[in-house]
């Protein structure tokens, strides 16, 4: 995938990035939230949200043995769900 111009952080060997997954979700939920709000991604998927700031839209991330491809594709969906 590196090849292709697809990054992501490098994978532990057999649990893949799973305690990365971890430590960024214990993170993002160990504080109450200051207000309530629908866009939960930041604090569900904390993860997701760092790596593509670091790696872009496209990444990729390992998750026991297996690999995960993610396309960010935020604003087009966000668009979508203004529209309807």
């Amino acid at each position: 995938m590196a090849k292709q111009g697809v990054r992501g952080p490098k994978p532990r060997p057999l649990i893949g990035n799973i305690l990365d997954v971890a430590s960024f979700v214990s993170q993002a939920t160990s504080k109450d939230m200051d207000h309530i709000t629908h866009d939960t991604v930041d604090r569900l998927l904390p993860h997701y949200v760092a790596w593509s700031r670091q790696y872009g839209k496209r990444f990729i991330f390992w998750n026991w043995g297996g690999a995960k491809a993610v396309y960010n594709r935020a604003r087009i969906d966000q668009r979508a769900s203004n529209e309807v």
